[in-house]
């Protein structure tokens, strides 16, 4: 009787176990897949305003160079993050 209650016990402590791993795992995979539409979409702005500033008048400007730096060191901390150059996307600066 006392092998069968520990059996049961060991039961239910997996079938927990495993639902929490798969719980964790699917909010883990959500916020993966989050941060990399973030930085997918912060690298296109980045393109974007680098091709707009082809003489780089805007990047050397104050004010619209001072959003332009912290658009370029937002993309950079999302690359230490994510890895490097992800989708092939040239995001450092010449």
């Amino acid at each position: 009787m006392f092998e069968l209650i520990i059996t049961v016990l060991i039961g239910v402590y997996v079938a927990g176990s495993v639902y929490i791993i798969w719980n964790l795992l699917k909010k883990t995979e959500t916020q993966e897949l989050a941060l990399m539409s973030m930085y997918q979409q912060i690298s296109a702005v980045l393109y974007t305003m680098k091709m707009l500033d082809e003489r780089q008048m805007f990047e050397s400007d104050d004010e619209v160079g001072t959003v332009y730096a912290q658009v370029s060191n937002t993309v950079k901390s999302l690359q230490i993050i994510l890895g490097e150059n992800i989708d092939g996307i040239e995001t450092t600066e010449e």
